[in-house]
């Protein structure tokens, strides 16, 4: 195949990729001064409503707080920034800026 097809190729794959970005910047989702959100107050419910129905068996495993901590870049990148995450639930852009804030406190 000719590298003008492959290239061709590839750009349509690309036109063809749905936009999954969230619009949200690092700005958006840093900790607030103040911020009083725990993992007691807010992570677990958050983690059961939108992670838990998949990530409690499967990785990466997100059922417990050092769990949750240990994959938070992660979780930014494919939950907050991204649609990708969580599959098959809805999550507001409100949500996930707040989820995108309390990892960026350090998910206490």
């Amino acid at each position: 195949m000719s590298r003008l097809a492959l290239m061709s190729l590839f750009a349509l794959s690309l036109a063809a990729c749905p936009d999954s970005s969230t619009g949200l910047t690092d700005a958006d989702i840093a900790c607030p001064s103040g911020s009083t959100l725990t993992y007691a107050s807010y992570g677990a419910a958050a983690m059961t409503d939108f992670c838990l129905p998949c990530h409690n068996k499967e990785r990466p495993l997100l059922s417990t707080q050092a769990q949750v901590q240990a994959a938070k870049t992660r979780i930014i990148d494919e939950a907050v920034f991204s649609t990708a995450m969580p599959e098959g639930r809805s999550m507001s852009l409100d949500q996930r800026k707040q989820l995108g804030q309390w990892l960026s406190c350090g998910a206490p």
